[in-house]
């Protein structure tokens, strides 16, 4: 008597690793939260760097050749050009430590700042 041949049960054949990762796995991995924030830090620490001059050095030779873009963003907003970057810093740097409840959970001292910060701006000028 023959044998039967023995089936693979389905959950085995799908395990299978795929030659290339599905478009949802590369999406998952491109927005996690800590991955974001890091990216948010640099951007600012870049921005802070291209807003001194002192610090323009530090860029690539391509940011060196847009000194008018630098004038006129601080011509726009001033010294919130400044605020603006460390805000991005401090947003960047919970988002990685993901301690976003953070602000969730101190939502009118952050609403309050703002307001301060849009104050500040009429008494400036801005």
């Amino acid at each position: 008597m023959a044998r039967p041949k023995t089936r693979r049960p389905r959950a085995a054949r799908a395990s299978r690793p795929r030659p290339f990762p599905d478009i949802t796995t590369v999406w998952r991995a491109a927005v996690r939260p800590d991955l974001v924030g890091t990216l948010l830090v640099v951007l600012a620490a870049a921005a802070l760097a291209y807003l001194l001059p002192p610090l323009a050095y530090l860029l690539p030779p391509l940011a060196r050749l847009l000194p008018e873009a630098r004038d006129h963003v601080v011509q726009v907003l001033g010294l919130h050009a400044f605020t603006a970057a460390l805000g991005i810093a401090l947003l960047g740097l919970l988002m990685a430590l993901r301690r976003l409840r953070w602000l969730r959970a101190r939502g009118r001292h952050v609403a309050g700042l703002l307001a301060a910060l849009v104050f500040a701006a009429g008494v400036l000028g801005r």
